[in-house]
């Protein structure tokens, strides 16, 4: 079997991890955002959701990773676009502004 991404360049230079767990996302006014982790690097954090924060708003990011119970990793980020999927959920893609911690 051929696999077709097998020419492509992988541009990232950090490790990008693909992982299931929770989102729950803050703005300024304590709108809250909740959503499912897609992907989370050192750079970046992607989600969908229900809602749609809007580009360059800033986030206070919560990362659930591990068991119910534990200690979420927390972050802040900047929106940089969000996308309209099929099933009327959002796409949303952010910069974090410093690592998870």
């Amino acid at each position: 079997m051929i696999d077709p991404l097998a020419s492509l360049t992988e541009r990232r230079e950090r490790f990008r991890i693909t992982w299931q767990g929770t989102v729950w996302a803050t703005d300024a006014t304590g709108t809250p955002v909740v959503g499912d982790l897609q992907n989370l690097s050192v750079a970046g954090v992607s989600f969908v959701t229900d809602a749609s924060p809007l580009p360059d708003t800033q986030l206070t990011i919560y990362v659930q990773l591990a068991p119910e119970g534990s200690q979420p990793i927390v972050g802040t980020a900047e929106v940089m676009h969000t996308t309209l999927r099929a099933d009327g959920r959002y796409d949303v893609r952010c910069r974090l502004d410093m690592p998870l911690q």
